[in-house]
């Protein structure tokens, strides 16, 4: 039999958090955060991190596991998720996968491989030289030449990812990422939250309000002042990026601040657009469909 495997997944600021606690006190559940960014222990404004006592009891795994400083790949998240899914299903509880990064997702459900290949220099600063002669639009149509399917599994705009992507491809002379399997080894049910556009970017701005109203500015002094600089992959994520222009004296702060919320709802409207184009996935409208969530979980459980 399959483990069962629950997915609460969507764009940032729909209410994924929440509702999924909310899941996991009905029905058992332990929750696998599938968030690229909540990985990163000190990095807790930005990410609008759940903290413990908004946990409400239920636990919480692949938050605060590594150092702010540090790099994660897929491949390091998928072996770790996949063996807390495995203790989950031990213990007689439903794993729920909760979170925005699809490409997490992806490796989980349909066992990704990936090429463990070590970082080249020579290779990669002939690729960040392409992209500060050529653009990244240039950039990333390379990637797509040489390898159209892991191309589809990134942004444009990520170009530390997109020149990583072409410097394993040239290493190895073909893909870096394959799909092992065509059918999942989970019997799993997909979940896509969304919400009216206005309403959600009305959501979004707000939270980013709140971000700057617990001192976000003062969370990425911290991280500065402690070793983790704008080089480090956590602070080339939105909510912290934006702000080296302003350390730099170079705009103001609420430039940065409108700079955030723009670049958070574009990544949510990417977000949508990644999720409509997958497989065996479930659309809900928040927050109305809540009781039809439920009860679809229901039967999906009882099957």
């Amino acid at each position: 039999m399959k483990q069962k495997l629950l997915i609460i997944a969507g764009p940032t600021g729909v209410g994924k958090s929440s509702i999924s606690i909310e899941l996991a006190k009905i029905f058992g559940g332990e929750i696998v955060s599938c968030d690229s960014m909540q990985i990163y222990k000190d990095c807790n404004i930005g990410t609008a991190k759940i903290m413990q006592e908004e946990m409400q009891g239920i636990p919480h795994h692949m938050i605060d596991i590594v150092q702010s400083n540090s790099e994660f790949s897929v491949s390091e998240y998928k072996d770790m998720a996949e063996k807390i899914i495995h203790d989950i299903f031990l213990r007689q509880h439903i794993p729920i996968l909760v979170g925005g990064t699809g490409l997490y997702i992806q490796s989980l459900l349909y066992g990704y491989k990936f090429c463990n290949v070590s970082k080249n220099n020579e290779v990669r600063k002939k690729y960040e030289l392409y992209l500060e002669k050529h653009g990244k639009e240039a950039l990333y149509n390379l990637l797509k030449d040489k390898n159209k399917e892991r191309a589809k599994e990134l942004h444009i705009n990520d170009t530390k990812r997109v020149i990583r992507a072409l410097e394993i491809s040239e290493l190895q002379n073909g893909n870096n990422i394959e799909n092992s399997v065509v059918e999942s080894k989970y019997d799993f049910y997909f979940c896509v939250l969304n919400k009216d556009r206005e309403m959600l970017y009305h959501d979004i701005n707000n939270r980013v309000d709140e971000m700057i109203k617990n001192d976000l500015e003062g969370e990425v002094r911290n991280l500065l002042a402690n070793g983790t600089n704008f080089e480090c992959q956590c602070m080339q994520s939105i909510g912290y990026k934006e702000w080296q222009p302003y350390f730099k004296n170079e705009c103001s702060k609420e430039e940065v601040i409108e700079k955030i919320k723009q670049n958070t709802r574009k990544y949510a409207k990417r977000q949508i657009t990644w999720f409509k184009h997958r497989e065996k996935v479930h659309f809900y409208e928040m927050p109305n469909d809540k009781n039809k969530i439920i009860k679809d979980i229901k039967d999906w459980l009882e099957k």
